[in-house]
């Protein structure tokens, strides 16, 4: 690798990289290969040979391609390195960590009523990690745990929302009805100071008034601390509290291709239970495929029960688990006549304990003839969710289609047939499996008779190669010595 092409993959990887979580002037941050660390703006001073946060980069070690190239492959613009005989990825975001780079050192994940924050310093840590303005709360602590294998130290902590955890409530944020959590994590680098190099690590949950929270990373513009700036560093994650997958029929996940009349099911199972913990299939719409040249909308479940189309397809109602809370729908695939893909768009309706309208309704079994059921949002102890799936469907009875065309054009056409004919009967006779295995059995043989073939001829060459014949000359007897007669005169 030239000097040009790692210069490169430096300007890429770590050029516009900022550090966050490491500082050489943080109590057991130090630089890598002996470079000097900066006593004012705590950023190593790397040698012509070293880059990085830490100056932990060896240029000349880099690796890209090759059988030493890292694996698993280094990921967010991490670099793979040679470090002795082993290749490692080098994280150029201090922010992640792991084998490559692929773990965020700050995570935040949002459910119905709590957070769940999980923190991985960078190392050496000897410092506090702890809630803004609680830090002796024992409720509000984190757990810090090491990882016998790795050595990684990780430490923990679940909020509720209603709790005296310092989670600030901004109500009827961003509109009327929603809700905004926040909650401030302090890095303290020091066991016993507090400190300009802390770390403040913020999380958003927002609770939109149809009862779905997701995660922002948009950091206020309000000081998270009395302390002048601080590093800040944020999350993102998505609360979904009920789950959306096309299985087939015994719950098994579905592998194409996928066929008119396959068994498959519908299934929605909740994901988080700890506020809501019921649902109701409320709708559900079978839609063609964005290629058609006229969109088709055909509503299979309505007001939670199966409407004329949708009883037309299943096989029998909405089947509902209490024990592992889930709505599922069987049915034989199909799809419209316009294209070949179809979508599959579903309104689901989750409650928490008091809430008593996810209740299913009573259908009549007649097609066509539902009891209407009026799906209103009763406060914030419910919530809809609108899921969202899209399969690509085949039909096997496809073929090839001859056209009928005049008798004057029937000789050409004719022959094109013949050769239609016959390219598909030579398919169906290949994919027959007798046929597949008397073929493989032939070629075993083959090649069985040629490599006996090729071992005798060899062998009898070599041992003419090897026999000498010698020639004795055979002494002359009495016996073989022929006597001549004389001539007398």
């Amino acid at each position: 690798m030239s000097w040009v092409e790692k210069a490169t993959v430096l300007l890429v990887a770590i050029g516009c990289v900022n550090s966050m979580y490491f500082d050489c002037r943080r109590i057991g941050q130090e630089c890598a290969n002996g470079t000097p660390c900066d006593p004012d703006t705590g950023i190593c001073v790397c040698d012509a040979a070293h880059q990085g946060h830490d100056c932990g980069l060896d240029i000349t070690a880099i690796v890209t391609t090759g059988p030493e190239v890292c694996d698993p492959p280094c990921e967010m613009a991490s670099i793979c390195q040679k470090v002795g005989s082993q290749s490692k990825c080098y994280c150029a975001d201090d922010a992640y960590y792991g084998a490559a780079c692929e773990n965020r050192r700050a995570v935040a994940t949002c459910s119905g009523d709590a957070i769940t924050i999980t923190i991985v310093p960078y190392p050496a840590f000897s410092g506090l990690v702890y809630i803004k303005d609680n830090r002796t709360d024992t409720s509000c602590a984190f757990t810090g745990t090491t990882d016998p294998v790795t050595g990684i130290l990780q430490y923990e902590a679940s909020l509720a929302f209603n709790s005296d955890c310092s989670i600030l409530k901004t109500p009827d944020q961003p509109a009327i009805g929603d809700a905004i959590y926040d909650a401030e994590v302090i890095i303290q680098n020091s066991p016993s100071f507090e400190t300009s190099l802390d770390i403040v690590v913020k999380a958003t949950c927002v609770h939109m008034n149809s009862g779905i929270a997701t995660v922002s990373n948009d950091v206020g513009s309000v000081a998270v601390d009395q302390r002048a700036n601080l590093t800040e560093d944020q999350t993102m994650t998505t609360y979904e509290p009920v789950l959306f997958a096309v299985q087939k029929a015994n719950g098994m996940a579905i592998i194409p291709p996928l066929y008119i009349g396959t068994p498959l099911r519908l299934y929605f199972p909740m994901a988080d239970t700890r506020k809501y913990t019921s649902l109701l299939l409320l709708s559900c719409d079978a839609l063609n495929g964005p290629d058609a040249p006229q969109p088709v909308r055909v509503r299979l479940v309505d007001n939670g029960c199966p409407t004329a189309d949708g009883i037309s397809v299943m096989k029998g109602g909405i089947v509902y688990d209490n024990i592992v809370p889930s709505a599922i729908v069987y049915f034989s695939l199909f799809r419209f006549s316009n294209s070949p893909v179809i979508s599959f768009e579903c309104n689901v309706k989750v409650c928490e304990p008091s809430d008593v309208t996810c209740a299913p309704p009573q259908c009549n079994a007649q097609p066509g003839s539902v009891r209407r059921r009026r799906s209103a949002i009763s406060g914030g102890s419910s919530a809809e969710i609108v899921l969202k799936e899209t399969l690509t469907v085949l039909d096997p009875s496809d073929k090839i289609v001859v056209p009928v065309v005049p008798s004057n054009e029937l000789p050409k056409k004719n022959v094109e047939t013949v050769d239609q004919e016959n390219q598909v009967q030579q398919e169906k006779c290949f994919q027959s499996e007798g046929i597949v295995v008397i073929i493989v059995i032939l070629v075993v043989a083959v090649v069985l008779l040629f490599v006996v073939t090729m071992c005798l001829t060899v062998r009898f060459i070599k041992s003419k190669s090897q026999v000498k014949v010698i020639e004795t000359p055979t002494p002359m007897t009495a016996e073989r010595m022929i006597r001549i007669p004389r001539l007398n005169f």
